[in-house]
């Protein structure tokens, strides 16, 4: 064999041998958390996206400092957001808090007031719930037995309000549907919050079809464990919001044209955003900044989730071939400067 073909052979085992050595370093953590990072480093590249159709009503320290009573009483408040948000014109609301206990025996009647508002609106303007885990299968406990939660449950207005965390704990996905059941018909499969209320919203319910799922008309792409990647409008307040106070206010008011200008068509989501509050979380755009202010509140993560599903926009993975040939391609341009001023053997000792 000429001097010229053991060149090309022996730069040709360089490209390969490097191709293997990255693919095998992906089953690394270290290096797994480095390809996280750097995926992060293309929302921060990015910047925001306009945002539209979605409107957050937030549970913030506005809220906090003119409301006394302890936040496990706060049904009134919610019951008038409710409401306000039906009387401005909403399609859709997801109510991102969590209500596991019974309240009636410390205030009588709030309970009932809030499954109210959830009844009340429902013909013009459905109202998602936050789902409990174990809730519905301890009805033999009174404290458990809470109206709110008995009505989404009943009427099919109950979505999966857990995040679906990475390892090193930053939300980038999150399930959609939970997995599907012998005998179990898609339709009756529990959803997460987003794709509960993106159905509502578009007015067509997501098909799930030999593993892959379906919305009006778009395939979704999902994961194997039915994860959608998030891609993400921005970093914490991208989306338009306004404090619970201030619709209860305008509610009680009667303001309906401020409730139209802040609602009107608007899919609604309403849930903590204060910055003491636990449900907040990294996110792709926290890798620029530092701080308790710079975490997304949970009620946000799923408005980014809802806007993914909404616009279509999807992240999608490029197919293995095409990843596996751009990383030859590059490895070979690399070896073929490298070797252009070093010899093959030089190149090989420190490929």
């Amino acid at each position: 064999m000429n001097k010229h073909w053991k060149r090309i052979l022996i730069c040709a085992a360089i490209v390969l041998g490097s191709v293997a050595l990255t693919l095998l370093m992906a089953n690394v953590q270290f290096f797994r958390g480095m390809d996280l990072k750097a995926q992060d480093a293309h929302f921060v590249l990015r910047g925001a996206l306009p945002t539209k159709d979605i409107q957050l009503i937030e549970v913030d320290d506005k809220a906090q400092n003119n409301y006394p009573e302890p936040r496990l009483f706060w049904q009134p408040y919610y019951a008038d957001a409710i409401r306000g948000a039906a009387a401005g014109g909403g399609k859709v609301f997801v109510l991102d808090i969590e209500f596991p206990i019974n309240v009636t025996e410390y205030k009588g009647g709030y309970d009932e007031l809030l499954a109210g508002a959830f009844l009340e609106t429902m013909p013009v303007m459905p109202v998602i719930c936050a789902f409990v885990p174990g809730t519905l299968d301890s009805q033999q406990d009174p404290r458990f037995t809470v109206p709110l939660n008995m009505a989404a449950s009943t009427f099919g207005m109950s979505g999966l309000a857990n995040l679906t965390a990475d390892s090193d704990d930053f939300i980038r996905k999150q399930e959609l549907i939970e997995e599907p059941k012998a005998g179990v018909p898609t339709d009756q499969l529990k959803r997460g919050m987003a794709l509960l209320a993106a159905e509502k919203f578009l007015g067509q319910d997501a098909i799930l079809r030999d593993g892959r799922l379906f919305l009006a008309g778009h395939e979704i792409p999902a994961d194997d464990d039915r994860n959608l990647t998030i891609n993400y409008a921005g970093p914490p307040d991208t989306f338009p919001r306004v404090s619970l106070y201030d619709v209860v206010t305008a509610y009680r008011k009667k303001d309906v044209a401020q409730l139209e200008k802040w609602f009107k068509g608007k899919a609604v989501l309403m849930g903590p955003a204060d910055l003491t509050d636990q449900d907040r979380h990294a996110t792709p755009f926290y890798t620029a900044f530092f701080g308790t202010k710079h975490l997304t509140p949970g009620v946000e993560i799923h408005a980014n989730v809802l806007q993914t599903l909404l616009t279509a926009d999807y992240l999608k993975p490029v197919p293995e071939w095409a990843r596996i040939t751009a990383m030859v391609v590059g490895a070979a341009l690399c070896v073929a400067a490298v070797t252009s001023l070093l010899g093959v053997w030089q190149t090989a000792l420190w490929s």
